[in-house]
C-alpha cells in the first residue's frame, strides 16, 4: 500500500521539481517591487508552457493518478474523520418548537441539524435554512394561521411542504464508519445534497 501511494504522488513531486527547476533557471524572474499584475501573468504563462510541453497521453495519465489519489483519500477516511476534534453536534427531538430550533441553531452559529424522532428511534432528517423558508412560505400564503406557525413543532414541517407543494429534499444518511467514498457514491445516486 505504501508503494501504490508513493507512485500516486510521485509525479506531482516531478511536476513540483520542473516548476522549480524552471523557476530558477528563467533569466527574467519577478523582483520583489513588481506589480501583483505582473506576477500573475508570469505564473500563468509559466503553466501554460508546462502544460503545452505534456503530451494529451501525459495529461491523462496525470488525471488518472490524480482521481486515484482522491479515491484513495475518500476510502482512507470515514465521516468522523471529516469532523474537526472539538465539533460539538446539535440533534434535534422532531416535537421541539421550530422557533426553539431557529434560536438554538443561530446561538450556536449552526447552518443544520440532524433530526431525532424518539417514539421511532431514528433519525427523522436534516433541519435546515430551507426549512425555514418553507415556513416563512407558508406564512406569506396564509397570514391568519399565526397560531399554527407559532406552535410549528419540527415534526410538522412536512405538512408544511405539503401545504405549499415543496418537494421534501432525499433524507439519505449513512453509517459514521464507512468510508467517504461509499458517501459519495451514495450522494451522487440519490442526487441528495446534504447526508
Amino acid at each position: 500500500m505504501m508503494s501504490d501511494n508513493n507512485n500516486i504522488i510521485q509525479p506531482i513531486s516531478q511536476q513540483q521539481q520542473l516548476h522549480h527547476h524552471h523557476h530558477h533557471s528563467s533569466s527574467k524572474s519577478p523582483t520583489p517591487t513588481s506589480s501583483s499584475s505582473s506576477t500573475t501573468h508570469h505564473r500563468h504563462s509559466h503553466t501554460q508552457t508546462l502544460l503545452s510541453n505534456l503530451t494529451p497521453d501525459q495529461i491523462r495519465k496525470d488525471q488518472q493518478l490524480a482521481l486515484q489519489a482522491i479515491r484513495n483519500f475518500l476510502h482512507s477516511k470515514n465521516s468522523f474523520d471529516v469532523l474537526p476534534v472539538s465539533y460539538r453536534l446539535i440533534v434535534f427531538e422532531t416535537s421541539l418548537l421550530v422557533k426553539r430550533a431557529l434560536n438554538i441553531l443561530l446561538q450556536n452559529s449552526i447552518v443544520s441539524a440532524p433530526l431525532w424522532n424518539s417514539k421511532t428511534s431514528r433519525f427523522a432528517g436534516l433541519l435546515t435554512s430551507i426549512d425555514f423558508i418553507n415556513v416563512i412560505q407558508y406564512y406569506a400564503q396564509h397570514p391568519d394561521q399565526f397560531g399554527f406557525v407559532d406552535g410549528l413543532t419540527l415534526d410538522g414541517l412536512r405538512d408544511v411542504e405539503k401545504a405549499i407543494g415543496v418537494k421534501p429534499l432525499p433524507t439519505v444518511s449513512i453509517h459514521p464508519f464507512k468510508s467517504l467514498y461509499e458517501a459519495c457514491v451514495k450522494m451522487i445516486e440519490s442526487s441528495a445534497r446534504q447526508f
